[in-house]
């Protein structure tokens, strides 16, 4: 049974390093996709709402009235019979998607027609995006994905998960590329934080706070050292 699908929610492209879209795919030799771009206005709500991994058909007026299709294109897949094959969606030379944004993939196996079809998320951005999350805050560090550098002045959103602003206040990051915000005092489920939203001169990134984080807690310690404030560790894909 053929089988296709994007391989993450999500994706971060840096606009300078990005080679491509990642997708799963079983027995599938082409999949034909259309890209649109989120209209700037209504990023917030679009990506706050849309943290699925398939698109619905019964979605299209909405996607229409938030949207614009940049792109349509077929692409190649690798096949290996009932072998899962990981591989990358070329995006560096379509001039209609280099420019800074967010971005929203719908695909489908070439010729083939259903009511549900793989879809994700995606940005082209330099601003790289870490946050340690406490009980009362988090705790936000920005960077440039392809110098290292620290993001002074980026401008940070907490979105609930109709696309209201939490914070009242704006929020930037300070010279270190560094900002804590206090997260609500309320406990109602509609009033939490789903989103997190960075902006600096054009570019977008975003990270959704509702699915599972890196937990390092279980790590703590392992050599027997004494707690520090400050502790450094090193991770990376399992693969």
């Amino acid at each position: 049974e053929p089988m296709l699908g994007f391989a993450s929610k999500g994706s971060l492209l840096p606009i300078e390093l990005a080679q491509g879209l990642p997708v799963m795919s079983l027995n599938v030799s082409e999949v034909d996709v259309d890209f649109f771009r989120i209209h700037d206005q209504r990023v917030a709500a679009f990506v706050s709402e849309y943290d699925s991994s398939s698109f619905s058909v019964w979605s299209n007026q909405q996607l229409q009235s938030s949207a614009k299709l940049v792109y349509s294109g077929r692409f190649a897949l690798p096949v290996q019979e009932n072998a899962q094959q990981r591989s990358l969606l070329p995006l560096k030379n379509i001039e209609q998607l280099q420019q800074p944004g967010i971005y929203y993939a719908v695909m489908r196996q070439a010729g083939n027609l259903s009511y549900s079809q793989p879809a994700t998320l995606f940005s082209l951005s330099d601003i790289g995006l870490s946050v340690r999350k406490s009980a009362a805050s988090l705790d936000i560090f920005t960077q440039s994905i392809a110098s290292g550098r620290k993001l002074s002045g980026v401008q940070i959103q907490l979105l609930d998960r109709k696309g209201r602003q939490v914070q009242p206040q704006q929020a930037v990051t300070d010279a270190d590329g560094y900002l804590r915000l206090h997260l609500p005092a309320s406990k109602k489920e509609d009033e939490q934080p789903v989103l997190l939203l960075a902006q600096h001169r054009q570019q977008t990134s975003f990270l959704s706070l509702r699915r599972s984080a890196l937990d390092l807690s279980e790590f703590a310690n392992l050599d027997g050292s004494p707690a520090q404030e400050k502790q450094l560790f090193v991770f990376a894909a399992r693969d």
